[in-house]
């Protein structure tokens, strides 16, 4: 078994920005649903059942938008990665061609 690993940085530059897409709508799909709540107002009412569930309510919105946030940032961070290292992985190939290309001139 060869000990050889093949990169395709094109194909994983490609990839990358997928990562961020996936972001974009996170981002998206969380302000529109902001939209909706903002617009809803505080509909649950002012009795105690309603500031019960407000209590749970705004602590669950506060909960989401950390864990939106959250992800929002690695998928962003996921796609830097992928490229920072297509990056280095074509930087590599390119100087090892040319040491290739050194010794074939110096034979």
């Amino acid at each position: 078994m060869a000990d050889d690993m093949l990169v395709d940085f094109h194909a994983v530059r490609a990839k990358s920005p997928k990562f961020a897409a996936a972001a974009d709508r996170l981002d998206a799909a969380f302000a529109a649903l902001q939209n909706v709540r903002d617009a809803e107002g505080a509909c649950w009412g002012a009795d105690e059942s309603g500031a019960a569930f407000e209590a749970e309510y705004t602590t669950a919105v506060g909960e989401a938008d950390k864990g939106r946030e959250f992800l929002t940032t690695e998928l962003n961070a996921t796609k830097d990665a992928l490229d920072l290292s297509a990056d280095q992985w074509e930087s590599d190939d390119l100087v090892s061609a040319d040491n290739l290309k050194s010794i074939g001139k110096a034979l």
